[in-house]
């Protein structure tokens, strides 16, 4: 498993939809309907269900953008196993415990062990 996303490698259409809204409000569209798709409306207004996922600027740029087509938003399941690890590392390079991480990310003991020998080695 890698332990930096890389652009690259995501999906073609989280990729173009990253480079007009910004990768952080696709990876809150990810999170939330990640497997599903999405028909992002004409017009957006600060309490339409997309703005509140995503912002208002990011969900008026995808309206604008993408109104009126079936988006589908794909898991991205390694890609958030990526972040996931990269932000373990960092936390255990800062001084936290294997047993806090474990307990933090929901994860066995081994499993943070293996994550950190296979990342930072």
């Amino acid at each position: 498993m890698p332990c930096q996303i890389k652009i690259d490698q995501l999906p073609t259409i989280i990729r173009e939809i990253g480079e007009e809204i910004g990768f952080e409000a696709v990876f809150k569209l990810v999170d939330r309907f990640g497997g599903t798709s999405i028909n992002p409306p004409l017009k957006v207004d600060e309490h339409h269900w997309l703005a509140e996922v995503i912002g208002l600027p990011a969900a008026q740029k995808l309206a604008q953008l993408w109104h009126g087509d079936r988006i589908y938003i794909p898991f991205l399941k390694a890609a958030k196993q990526a972040v996931r690890n990269k932000e373990i590392i960092q936390r255990y390079d800062a001084g936290e415990s294997v047993r806090t991480l474990a307990l933090s990310y929901h994860l066995a003991e081994r499993s943070i062990t293996r994550i950190l020998k296979k990342c930072v080695l």
